[in-house]
């Protein structure tokens, strides 16, 4: 009950209303994925969200052991940070796709910042020229998201937001029909390691 009226808060949220108009696509016990056309792109936006039983810091320490993520981040084959300085990092990550595509790779810079109401943010930003591409795996062509992560006494509120555009390897109707897959299962995951 209290994740159904966390998920009606950020729904009527003034920014949502204002400029956004995601739909539910998959709902579980903890975790809601919602998808959104973006203007421009033939390739849909996501938006996750999940509660978890702890506070916002603990939470922060799983999304920043980059060496772990394999262990959690749906459909990761390879991840590794590249580098690192105090609030931001670049990490590399390969995306598993089934065949007959091949898998796909992005560098992410990592930002994190903390607001004055207590809120912390990590936004991701695609950097597809960080290091050269790796043969085989196909580069995607761009993303860009966020993870935000918000106190609700002992409960945080995950948003994870996420518009990425394949580097030509999957089609679009393809990525839209399974978009929700991903961020699901991620923040499902997500949660299970962090509760723990």
């Amino acid at each position: 009950m209290r994740f159904l009226w966390l998920q009606i808060a950020v729904l009527l949220s003034p920014p949502v209303l204002g400029q956004e108009i995601w739909q539910l696509v998959k709902s579980g016990p903890k975790v809601s994925v919602y998808t959104r056309q973006e203007a421009g792109s033939e390739y849909k936006s996501f938006k996750a969200v999940g509660l978890v039983r702890s506070i916002p810091e603990e939470v922060l320490k799983v999304l920043d052991d980059i060496d772990h993520y394999r262990h959690w981040f749906a459909f990761s084959k390879s991840v590794r940070l590249l580098k690192r300085r105090q609030n931001e990092q670049y990490v590399y990550m390969e995306t598993s796709f089934p065949w007959p595509f091949r898998n796909e790779d992005m560098i992410y810079k990592i930002s994190t910042t903390k607001s004055n109401n207590g809120e912390t943010r990590l936004v991701l930003d695609g950097c597809s020229n960080f290091i050269p591409p790796i043969d085989g795996i196909q580069r995607m062509g761009n993303a860009r998201g966020y993870i935000l992560l918000q106190a609700d006494k002992e409960f945080t509120l995950i948003t994870y937001v996420m518009h990425a555009e394949s580097g030509g390897n999957i089609p679009p109707w393809l990525a839209n029909a399974y978009i929700h897959l991903l961020p699901f299962q991620t923040l499902k995951n997500l949660i299970e390691v962090v509760e723990a």
